[in-house]
């Protein structure tokens, strides 16, 4: 038997609606709704000015001439990385290398001597002459592995001692799809792109990481869109590690999250056809019990890289007369 739900009517605001009032009026204005029912959790009508309705609220509720609008959803995010980036050092207005390492060793004094690594996030490519190394790196913050991500989420900018932590060294080799870059003779020189990110720096990263940072990391991703007035996110690379700490978050919140997540499920190419099968079922046995707050939508496949390193699959070569590669056939 179905519990019937509280209907309830939105009056005297100004409110906007996406059902087509959005679009701008001879007068530069936007037209606006007059009536808003909510029926439970979800938007059953909406009226404009002028239209005729029945009452069909159980309660009123008067605005005051508060403004209404829908939330915000973010179709494209990535909750664990955007909750570990909270709290790494912000690089993305950097605008040049003397910038990025004041920025480091202002967080590496602020971290004192138990710290054991220092991360931080944004940088442009743009910002450094020439492609970032290790020994850039290395000459303000040398005694704790770190891990910088790209702005584009596509490549990691490691110190010596990660590189270390890593087990990276001459000796090993780039993953199908991914590169480490490499000083000549042959050793790593500090740039890990595209799947050498994801298999060795992410990998590294999550090795290292508890249940319970990935719970926080959420949580403060989570909380951080909710207040900026975000309702839904999408998250595009959904792993075992990311549902678990999300499933945990919604679990002790009682199956309600701050923001509705969808997401996707990050299916890697592992060479098999099999393996990548399996990558495909493990989603559809997940999805099988979706919330109104929490639910696997889809899988994501990357195909190549991006414009900032160059990896990005063209039809022509970039200005250095290199391209990228396809990350599946």
């Amino acid at each position: 038997m179905t519990t019937p739900t509280t209907r309830t009517a939105l009056v005297n605001g100004r409110i906007l609606s996406s059902s087509g009032t959005l679009e701008a009026v001879a007068d530069g204005t936007l037209a606006e709704a007059d009536r808003v029912v909510i029926d439970g959790d979800h938007i059953a009508e909406v009226h404009l000015p002028g239209t005729t309705h029945a009452a069909s609220a159980d309660v009123t509720e008067d605005l005051e001439g508060r403004f209404v609008l829908p939330g915000f959803v973010d179709s494209h995010v990535h909750l664990l990385w955007l909750g570990a980036g909270l709290s790494s050092v912000a690089l993305t207005d950097a605008g040049d290398l003397a910038e990025i390492r004041r920025r480091l060793v202002d967080a590496r004094e602020s971290l004192g001597s138990e710290a054991t690594m220092l991360r931080g996030r944004g940088w442009l490519f743009d910002a450094i002459d020439g492609e970032p190394t290790a020994a850039m790196l290395d000459e303000v913050v040398s005694d704790i592995p770190v891990f910088l991500d790209s702005n584009d989420m596509h490549s990691i900018w490691v110190n010596t001692a990660a590189l270390e932590a890593m087990g990276i060294d001459a000796t090993t080799t780039d993953p199908a799809g991914g590169r480490i870059s490499r000083l000549p003779d042959g050793s790593p020189a500090g740039m890990l792109y595209e799947r050498a990110a994801h298999e060795l720096g992410w990998a590294y990263l999550s090795s290292v990481t508890s249940n319970q940072d990935r719970e926080r990391h959420i949580g403060l991703a989570l909380d951080a869109f909710a207040a900026a007035g975000v309702t839904s996110v999408v998250d595009m690379g959904m792993d075992e590690d990311g549902w678990r700490a999300l499933c945990g978050v919604a679990q002790r919140s009682e199956g309600r999250l701050p923001v509705r997540v969808s997401a996707h499920w990050l299916v890697v190419d592992t060479g098999d056809a099999q393996r990548n099968l399996d990558q495909v079922n493990r989603v559809l046995e997940l999805r099988n019990d979706p919330t109104p707050w929490l639910e696997l939508v889809g899988i994501k496949l990357v195909l190549d890289g991006v414009i900032d390193a160059c990896t990005a699959a063209l039809n022509y070569p970039y200005a250095n007369g290199t391209n990228g590669d396809l990350l599946w056939s």
